[in-house]
């Protein structure tokens, strides 16, 4: 029997061709997509754990800010007292020799950086603050992560920004590189805190 060879032919071995091609896609699609389902696996413990991470930060970030509002509070509470010792001390003062005491009054001190716990931000501190807070480009909890030692401080992430990290050329969130900021303004002394300048001087900048 003669071997048939013609057009159906050679179209019946292209179709083999093509189908073998097909199979072999098959088994590569299931084998990345077995691949796939692996790396899921693993990745999804990290994921939850930078979850659960985020949402401790950010309640840190809360509750030290919590804590910056009660000690400006307190010290106003005690600069409130401290006046009205001071009129009782003068009103002390006027009484006979008999009945005068010591009229002193301790002082409320602030401790500066490196003096352990530092004081609640004054008022031109809070103005800036809340523009800082207000500011889509700072994150307090992702600054948190960043940089962990800032928790030792006892102070908010914005106040340790403010006073402390700035000056430090540390970022503020993740989407502003104050290192970079400075290098496009050479001129911008380390004093200026980087971030408030943007917000001041950069064109169409809602803060």
């Amino acid at each position: 029997m003669n071997r048939v060879v013609g057009p159906d032919s050679d179209l019946a071995a292209e179709v083999s061709s093509l189908s073998r091609s097909l199979d072999q896609a098959r088994a590569e699609l299931a084998a990345l997509r077995a691949e796939q389902e692996v790396r899921e696996e693993l990745l999804a413990p990290l994921e939850m754990a930078q979850r659960q991470l985020h949402t401790v930060t950010e309640t840190l970030d809360r509750h030290l800010s919590q804590l910056e509002r009660e000690r400006s509070q307190a010290e106003h509470t005690a600069a409130v007292a401290l006046v009205e010792h001071d009129r009782f001390a003068r009103w002390r003062s006027r009484l006979p020799q008999r009945i005068r005491g010591h009229a002193g009054a301790p002082a409320v001190t602030r401790r500066g950086p490196g003096g352990g716990l530092e004081g609640p931000p004054t008022p031109e501190e809070s103005a800036d603050l809340d523009r800082l807070r207000s500011s889509p480009l700072f994150d307090g909890a992702w600054y948190l992560q960043r940089y962990p030692r800032v928790i030792r401080t006892g102070l908010s992430p914005a106040l340790h920004y403010l006073r402390r990290g700035a000056a430090q050329r540390k970022d503020p969130g993740p989407h502003f590189d104050a290192a970079a900021y400075h290098q496009a303004n050479p001129d911008l002394p380390d004093t200026v805190n980087a971030l408030l300048h943007y917000l001041d001087h950069v064109p169409g900048v809602a803060t």
